[in-house]
């Protein structure tokens, strides 16, 4: 029997991962010379640990040092699509972070995924639509599985912005007008979060010809949110008559934990309580039920040892999501 091959295919949000002397957001949010060491050492040692032949990152705001740190790990194929933004009157402070992608085997056909225009008519979005961070479209011809279609997303987080100005017109009483303020922001986070992961979707069902599919990243939400509803079609079962082989497939589901009935990890911890925010999706290319299927088995693994339920706040010398990474056999 010939021996079989592991392909690791991995995903982490960094938190801020910005190099000194610049800082992050606020001329006061940074880290010391000792800080940048540690979170430096984490993700070395951790990418070591992993080993993987494919990784996702989110929360890049120093492209160059992650790409040495990938190279020194053996991911000499490295690439952001979209650059990080400077404060106009504060050079130093950076905003709106890139993701990027690290691989083992060239990166080919790379882009910035961008929306379909009809597709942002048929939602009536009269403004210029922008990602609030711009998806990694690429391909990556992995050994003995072929070319893979990769998608590397971080959508809309879950932090409220709010116009007071706005809700200053409402006649209530303060503690009933922040409620209002904070529901219609919550409303609008999960709008531009839906619409990126229609426009996800749309590309994903429409320009990949049969090529397999992996879409991996932060989703910032669980799978089951009514906002993430394009990517759990072939997971809910509400969709009676849809095919098994529609949509995409979250690997946990395939993966020899979830058959031997353990319970899926979380990602994140918020005030003691964990979700899992961050997640790999396949194509049936990945499910051993069909007759395509480019793999033997899948092992999914998270790597959670940096975090804590106890922890108030969080500590950027590591990360406050949980990697985590499938293992296929083929």
């Amino acid at each position: 029997m010939p021996e079989q091959k592991s392909i690791k295919i991995a995903t982490l949000n960094l938190l801020n991962f910005a190099a000194p002397p610049y800082r992050f957001y606020s001329e006061f949010e940074g880290y010391t010379h000792s800080q940048w060491q540690s979170k430096t050492l984490f993700i070395s040692e951790l990418l070591a640990h992993m080993s993987p032949t494919v990784v996702a990152f989110q929360e890049v705001f120093s492209v160059k040092e992650l790409e040495e740190i990938c190279k020194e790990q053996g991911l000499p194929y490295f690439s952001a699509v979209s650059a990080v933004k400077h404060e106009a009157l504060k050079p130093d402070v950076l905003y709106s972070p890139v993701v990027a992608i690290a691989s083992k085997y060239p990166i080919e056909s790379l882009n910035c995924l961008l929306p379909n225009k009809d597709l942002l008519d048929y939602f009536g979005h009269q403004t210029p639509f922008g990602f609030n961070r711009t998806p990694i479209k690429c391909k990556i011809n992995l050994p003995d599985v072929g070319f893979v279609s990769f998608y590397v997303v971080h959508l809309k987080s879950q932090r409220l912005i709010t116009d007071g100005n706005l809700f200053e017109q409402i006649n209530a009483e303060p503690k009933l007008r922040h409620y209002y303020e904070q529901s219609f922001a919550l409303l609008r986070n999960s709008q531009d979060r839906s619409l990126e992961a229609s426009i996800i979707m749309h590309d994903v069902m429409t320009n990949n010809q049969n090529m397999p599919v992996v879409v991996l990243g932060d989703f910032n939400h669980n799978l089951e949110h009514a906002s993430l509803l394009p990517f759990n079609i072939a997971n809910d079962h509400s969709f009676k008559d849809v095919p098994s082989e529609s949509g995409l497939i979250d690997s946990y589901i395939l993966s020899q934990q979830a058959m031997a009935g353990k319970q899926k990890p979380a990602t994140h911890f918020y005030r003691g309580k964990g979700n899992v925010l961050d997640y790999i999706l396949l194509s049936k290319h990945f499910d051993p039920v069909h007759d395509n299927c480019v793999i033997n088995e899948l092992n999914y693994a998270t790597f959670d040892g940096h975090l804590t339920t106890q922890r108030d706040g969080e500590d950027i010398r590591y990360s406050d999501h949980a990697a985590i990474m499938i293992d296929l056999s083929v």
